[in-house]
């Protein structure tokens, strides 16, 4: 909208990308972890999309693979580290594209938490697939609930143990 930003802004993107539209790379020999921690080798041609399930996220899922690796395939309100980097801008006021309409279909994809206790709930893994924030690492939804805590004074002080929140 040609207005200046001032500090530091974030920039929401949350479309996925179509792996057919990725540079072609060259043809490569990929290694993919299967359950029993074997790797599947994978040869790829130049510009190759094929299907392999994704060890590495917990849980595994079926996403696309590229000579660059897997895919994206969590949408953006879905996506453990993209739901944090969201409701953190969000909290802070600081998303410099909200006005864009991918990003106001991300504002309207779910109820958005503005304290600890409601990021907490966010993160709750025994939820319906569909509400479900999706992580690649079974560390990782500690690190970012951690992280949304230490991201706004304001949210860290309704967090504090004393002040009876989990």
């Amino acid at each position: 909208d040609g207005r200046e930003v001032l500090g530091c802004r974030v920039i929401v993107l949350p479309r996925l990308e179509d792996p057919h539209d990725f540079p072609p790379g060259p043809a490569t020999l990929m290694a993919v972890l299967q359950e029993d921690g074997n790797a599947e080798l994978f040869a790829l041609a130049a510009g190759e999309v094929r299907e392999a399930k994704n060890n590495f996220c917990s849980p595994p899922r079926v996403e696309k693979l590229t000579a660059w690796g897997f895919a994206k395939s969590v949408p953006y309100a879905s996506g453990g580290w993209t739901c944090t980097e969201y409701s953190v801008a969000r909290i802070n006021g600081t998303i410099a594209n909200a006005h864009h309409a991918d990003v106001r279909a991300v504002e309207a994809a779910r109820d958005w938490p503005d304290d600890c206790a409601a990021f907490a709930e966010m993160l709750a893994e025994a939820k319906p697939d569909a509400e479900l924030v999706a992580f690649t690492s079974k560390g990782d939804r500690e690190a970012v609930r951690f992280n949304f805590f230490k991201s706004d004074l304001s949210s860290a002080r309704r967090c504090r143990p004393d002040a009876h929140n989990t």
